[in-house]
């Protein structure tokens, strides 16, 4: 698969705040020192800025990684690939995008969820800690999915609630998010729009490995927040997310 990355999000000068861990209460993401904000609205479709107000520009084929990572291509992954431990994958209506890792669907069976997508954190596209690097990135999302022809959800299990979704403190699903059949997550690894979100431990197998390289790719060839020069440092973000050290810190190889 080629993978595509909006040529502002690599080149334009980027005045960064940081983003927020959005598993966890708002205020423990990237760039963010000192303590809560307040959580954000219940209803999220008011929430930020119009993602239908100016579309991203289109992103430019990037081809082939030009620098060897040390690690492998991350594998494809499908529906049919997802661990023990999730709900049954379903088939969604897409409605909207809150930002560049949050998104509401409509469910067969259940109706209209709010899903936060597991691993990922994107930098914020609303609220104090907006950057302009979150909000091309919600755009960009919000494309990628008005694009697809198929959206599938794999929601988590609540552990010790057999067949209940696993919410986060604002009752949004999490769940894994697959468009026409690949794994959205590693899209959004590969493509540098997020680093490997692990501050709640790291994803089963075969995902982590597929996670792991995905990061190691987009960081070798200075995709997105790899790119020299952006303003958030992921150095200080990665030690935050990595406290069990159940993914590689900031300065160790990924995969040599």
């Amino acid at each position: 698969m080629r993978f595509a990355l909006s040529a502002f999000l690599l080149a334009a000068p980027l005045a960064l705040l940081g983003c927020d861990s959005r598993d966890a209460p708002p205020g423990t993401g990237p760039g963010t020192d000192s303590g809560p904000i307040e959580p954000p609205p219940s209803d999220r479709r008011d929430a930020g800025p119009d993602m239908g107000e100016a579309p991203p520009p289109p992103p430019p084929d990037m081809g082939p990684a030009l620098a060897d990572s040390g690690c492998p291509a991350p594998a494809p992954l499908g529906p049919a690939d997802v661990p023990s431990g999730y709900l049954p994958a379903e088939t969604v209506r897409f409605d909207h995008a809150a930002d560049g890792d949050t998104a509401t669907f409509g469910f067969p069976t259940s109706g209209e969820h709010t899903v936060r997508f597991l691993y990922v954190n994107t930098e914020e596209s609303h609220g104090a800690e907006t950057t302009d690097f979150g909000i091309q990135t919600g755009r960009l999302v919000q494309s990628r999915f008005e694009a697809a022809t198929e959206v599938v959800v794999v929601v988590r299990e609540q552990p010790g609630s057999p067949g209940q979704p696993n919410l986060d403190p604002f009752d949004r699903w999490l769940g894994l998010v697959f468009l026409d059949g690949e794994l959205f997550e590693t899209t959004l690894l590969r493509e540098g729009l997020t680093a490997y979100y692990t501050e709640f431990g790291c994803a089963p197998e075969p995902l982590h490995s597929a996670f792991v390289n995905a990061e190691a790719e987009a960081r070798a060839n200075g995709r997105g927040i790899w790119t020299a020069g952006h303003p958030t440092d992921y150095r200080q973000v990665i030690a935050r997310w990595n406290d069990d050290g159940c993914r590689p810190s900031y300065d160790e190889p990924y995969c040599r």
